[in-house]
C-alpha cells in the first residue's frame, strides 16, 4: 500500500512538472493596438463650388460746392445684398501641420440697390422763398466677383483633417453704378439734371478673411469649407465735362464712386 501511494504521488508530481514544462516552451503573445490613422493630406490640386450671401456699399460725392449755390457737398449711398454662386481651384502645398497655396475663383452675382438722398442747399431759394435742395438717386449692380488670393493655416485634429486659415489677394468685379440728380429749387422744380454720372466696367480692389475647412475622414478627397472676406475696391472717378443746361454751369463736374463688400459663403472642394 505505502508503494502505490508514493508511486501515484510520484506520477502526479512528474505529470505537473512535464505540463509545466510545455506551458513555458508556448510563445508568450504580445497585446494588438489599433494603427493611428494617417494624417490627412492637403497637398495637391484641388476644384471645388461654393455659394453664399453678399453684400455692396456704393457711396458717391460729388466735391464741388458752387458759390452761387452753396450745396452742402452732394453725395448717397445704395446698399445692395443678393446671393453670389460660382467654382474655385486651387493648389495647396504642406509641412507637418503648416498649410499654405494659392486659389483663385468667380461667382455669379445678383445684387442690386437703389436709394434716393435729399441733399440740402441752404443758400438756395425754394419755393415761397425757403431753402432748396436736390434729390440724389443713387442705383448700383453688382454682377460678379472674382478673387485670386493666398491661403496659409495650420491643421488641427487627431488625422489633422481640420484647416484653419487666413487668406489675401487681389479681387475684381463688375458694378454698374450710375448717380443723377433731381433739382427741387426754383424754377427747377422737378427737373432731372442731365450731367448723370456713371461707373461701369471692372472694379480692381483687394481681399482679406478667413475660412475653416474639414476633410471628410470616410471620403478623404472631399472636404467642406466656410469663409468670410472683406472686399475694398479702388475709388472710380468720374467727370462729365458738362455744361448743364439750365443752372448754367459750364462744369466739368466731378464725382467719386466707393464701393466695399462682404462675402460670407460656403464651399465643398474635391482633391486630385
Amino acid at each position: 500500500m505505502k508503494f502505490s501511494k508514493y508511486y501515484l504521488l510520484a506520477s502526479a508530481s512528474g505529470i505537473a512538472l512535464a505540463s509545466g514544462a510545455n506551458a513555458a516552451d508556448l510563445p508568450i503573445k504580445s497585446p494588438s493596438f489599433a494603427a493611428p490613422p494617417a494624417p490627412a493630406s492637403w497637398a495637391g490640386w484641388y476644384v471645388g463650388i461654393n455659394g453664399g450671401v453678399i453684400t455692396n456699399q456704393t457711396h458717391v460725392t460729388d466735391p464741388h460746392n458752387w458759390t452761387d449755390e452753396s450745396y452742402i457737398g452732394e453725395f448717397g449711398t445704395a446698399k445692395a445684398t443678393g446671393g453670389a454662386i460660382g467654382g474655385q481651384i486651387g493648389y495647396n502645398w504642406q509641412d507637418d501641420a503648416f498649410v499654405y497655396g494659392l486659389e483663385a475663383d468667380i461667382d455669379w452675382v445678383s445684387a442690386k440697390a437703389s436709394n434716393n438722398s435729399f441733399n440740402v442747399c441752404p443758400g438756395c431759394t425754394g419755393p415761397g422763398g425757403a431753402g432748396g435742395g436736390q434729390t440724389g438717386v443713387l442705383q448700383s449692380n453688382m454682377e460678379w466677383l472674382s478673387t485670386i488670393r493666398g491661403r496659409a493655416g495650420i491643421t488641427v485634429g487627431r488625422t489633422q483633417g481640420t484647416l484653419l486659415y487666413v487668406t489675401g489677394g487681389l479681387a475684381l468685379a463688375g458694378i454698374h453704378s450710375n448717380w443723377g440728380l433731381g433739382y427741387n429749387t426754383g424754377a427747377a422744380i422737378g427737373r432731372f439734371n442731365p450731367n448723370s454720372f456713371v461707373s461701369n466696367g471692372v472694379k480692381v480692389g483687394w481681399t482679406a478673411g478667413v475660412g475653416i475647412e474639414h476633410m471628410f475622414a470616410s471620403i478623404p478627397n472631399w472636404s467642406f469649407r466656410a469663409e468670410a472676406l472683406w472686399i475694398e475696391f479702388a475709388n472710380d472717378n468720374v467727370t462729365v465735362p458738362g455744361p448743364s443746361t439750365f443752372n448754367g454751369h459750364v462744369g466739368p463736374f466731378p464725382s467719386q464712386f466707393q464701393n466695399q463688400s462682404v462675402l460670407g459663403r460656403v464651399g465643398v472642394n474635391y482633391r486630385f
